[in-house]
């Protein structure tokens, strides 16, 4: 993490982008900003607090499993992934911060489409980027 910020601030002001993105998409289901090795740092949500561990470490091992397949299957890089359920969206992305590796999950409901989640996503890990760099 940065070293100028104390993580419970680093914590508190993630916590807060979350929630002004939950605000301006009621869409939202869920934000959860985790480290890439499956722990949860960041999450705000109409789910449990409860269920961020889980959907921590899923977003992580679900991120490393895309970076193989694009690196098997394109001989490249991935930069997010995306979920389409019933239910709606998720979409994952790192962080492209310096200080440490993270990701961003954010899901939504049927009612918002696939490019303004996707445009959220990045918005949001760009924003969180320069924060916890900053």
């Amino acid at each position: 993490m940065a070293a100028s910020a104390p993580a419970s601030t680093l914590n508190q002001d993630c916590i807060a982008e979350l929630q002004a993105l939950m605000q301006k998409s009621p869409a939202v289901r869920f934000a959860c900003l985790s480290l890439t090795d499956g722990r949860p740092f960041a999450f705000t949500g109409v789910t449990s607090d409860k269920q961020a561990p889980r959907i921590a470490a899923i977003a992580a091992s679900f991120l490393a499993l895309s970076e193989s397949f694009a690196r098997e299957g394109e001989n490249g890089r991935c930069t997010h992934t995306t979920i389409s359920s019933d239910g709606g969206t998720i979409i994952v992305m790192k962080v492209a911060a310096r200080a440490c590796g993270m990701a961003l999950s954010i899901s939504a409901d049927r009612s918002e489409n696939l490019a303004m989640v996707l445009r959220r996503t990045l918005d949001t890990a760009e924003f969180l980027a320069r924060r916890i760099d900053s």
